[in-house]
């Protein structure tokens, strides 16, 4: 979240474009929170007026500090790398070593975070071998594991804005290599059915089929039924699980106002940006054996916990029918230096992150 609102300073072409100058520093509050509510016993038996009390309540608290976040840390990230390439001109906002470049063309901001197609890369230890043949486990030589690739879109921001202007929706697509193992898998299955005879004493009443006179008394019964036969199938299963995300940025989003807003010394007027974050993430986890049965119960067993969970979600409120998670967001947008104030609030109205450029030197 944070590389999302911090890559969407500008640079300035034309009349209001160039804003941010080489050197410059920008300096950033970002905070992100959990919404607890969600497992809140009360929460979820509250009616629709209880739960806004008790959202207003916890958000209160959650801008007073009562309920602790992430971040909270002032953060200096400074321009550098200005550049023109004909009626192109950019940027870089900088933090240590990550760069998120800013071009300006024909008077348009556009907002990178990552430009093409990034590898997705994790910290991975190997286990060192010892000169004379025996391994060192105590011993680790670091190095880095691509687990998936990623693309990010750019947000598309006109200088010259007006209360109604609609901005254009923006994507990012996360995907994750297949990640595979092979286990032992034992399932009891049903493989059809015996007879089963029983007998006991008691009493026994009928009617007689040799003359047709009813009878009852003691005597002995005996009962015939069918009873389900199980028997246990196992196998090598080899397990593959891959994932992937899709979000959508700036969906309806619409500039609604305009608002002067003080960063440091300087009051700067801003459009003000409403819209809607789509997300959903996908899993599939595929299982292959010599056992056809095998494979196909526990894709039928796959199947139903995905049902499950994605019942309980929706019934949580946690995603929509179609299974998408929405986050409403506001954006605070200055001509020729992007966004500078941001909060996202989930759909149950609880806020999960702020961020504002508090000054710029």
């Amino acid at each position: 979240m944070i590389l999302i609102l911090l890559g969407t300073g500008s640079l300035g072409y034309g009349q209001n474009c160039l804003q941010l100058k080489e050197g410059q520093t920008l300096t950033n509050t970002t905070s992100s929170w959990v919404n607890t509510l969600i497992a809140d016993k009360k929460f979820q038996k509250a009616n629709e007026e209880g739960r806004a009390k008790l959202v207003e309540s916890f958000n209160q608290d959650l801008l007073s500090g009562k309920v602790k976040g992430f971040g909270g840390v002032p953060c200096d990230f400074v321009v550098k790398n200005a550049r023109q390439e004909g009626n192109q001109e950019s940027v870089d906002l900088t933090l240590g070593p990550f760069a998120f470049p800013i071009e300006c063309r024909n008077d348009t901001l556009w907002l990178w975070r990552n430009k093409g197609i990034k590898d997705i890369k994790v910290n991975d230890a190997t286990p060192a071998t010892h000169p004379s043949g025996w391994s060192a486990y105590d011993a680790y030589t670091p190095s880095e594991k691509t687990i998936g690739m990623l693309t990010q879109g750019a947000s598309v921001i006109p200088n010259n804005l007006k209360v109604g202007d609609q901005l254009p929706v923006y994507e990012d697509i996360i995907v994750s290599f297949p990640a595979s193992w092979t286990q032992e898998i034992k399932r009891k299955v049903a493989d059809g059915y015996r007879t089963v005879t029983s007998t006991e004493r008691g009493w026994v009443s009928g009617v007689d089929s040799r003359d047709g006179q009813y009878y009852a008394g003691l005597g002995t019964k005996t009962t015939t039924s069918l009873e389900r036969t199980f028997k246990t199938i196992s196998a090598n299963v080899n397990v593959e699980v891959s994932a992937s995300t899709y979000i959508m940025h700036h969906v309806f989003a619409t500039v609604t106002r305009s608002e002067e807003l003080k960063m440091g010394k300087k009051t700067y007027t801003t459009w003000v940006i409403e819209s809607e974050n789509w997300s959903k993430n996908t899993e599939i986890t595929d299982y292959k054996s010599e056992n056809e049965q095998l494979n196909a119960l526990l894709g039928a067993e796959e199947a139903r916990y995905r049902q499950m969970v994605d019942k309980k979600f929706r019934k949580m409120g946690l995603t929509t029918d179609k299974g998408y998670v929405i986050e409403y967001v506001t954006e605070w947008f200055v001509p020729g230096i992007g966004i500078v104030k941001m909060e996202t609030v989930d759909m149950h109205g609880v806020i999960t992150a702020r961020s504002e450029t508090t000054q710029i030197k």
